[in-house]
């Protein structure tokens, strides 16, 4: 990613979202909200997939999903998948996905959130041996009603700022 063609603006959106991702919830918040925490990380992502498809690679999606990895204790290589699958459906759609509206654009993006919160669950019980539970589906489907402001911002930011 090239500084002077709006690469920055990418790195800082997408380091915002990791900061959103790890920020602690308070103590008398009860435990089921931390359920309903967006995944504000695949929604950039995803969003910098199909609306700058020439800036964003799979190899950047993959290095960073290992960067998250390691931020939220994950099995190596587990988010860095779930990313690279997001940036990829961005690639192959991007040229579809322009031309729908925002809510068009959050239905796909509640499906690719929900087949990367699929691969996810599906990883934590095979490796950790945890106990498979539904609440996998909360985030997905919050992160998709967001959706649609977080892509009005980002758009925001990208007329602003360039990227080319």
């Amino acid at each position: 990613m090239s500084p002077r063609r709006g690469g920055w603006l990418i790195f800082a959106t997408l380091l915002v979202a990791m900061l959103a991702s790890v920020v602690h919830l308070p103590a008398s918040v009860p435990d089921w909200v931390g359920h309903l925490r967006p995944d504000w990380i695949v929604a950039v992502l995803f969003y910098w997939s199909f609306a700058a498809s020439e800036r964003t690679g799979l190899v950047e999606a993959w290095l960073l999903g290992f960067v998250v990895d390691v931020l939220v204790g994950d099995p190596l290589g587990l988010n860095g998948a779930c990313m690279a699958g997001a940036v990829f459906s961005g690639h192959v759609l991007h040229e579809r996905i322009r031309l729908y509206s925002v809510l068009q654009r959050a239905g796909v993006a509640l499906g690719v959130l929900l087949l990367a919160a699929l691969v996810r669950e599906v990883a934590r019980v095979l490796a950790l041996g945890t106990t498979p539970s539904y609440w996998f589906l909360a985030a997905p489907g919050v992160t998709a009603l967001l959706f649609p402001l977080l892509a009005l911002a980002l758009a925001a930011l990208r007329r602003r700022f360039p990227v080319r």
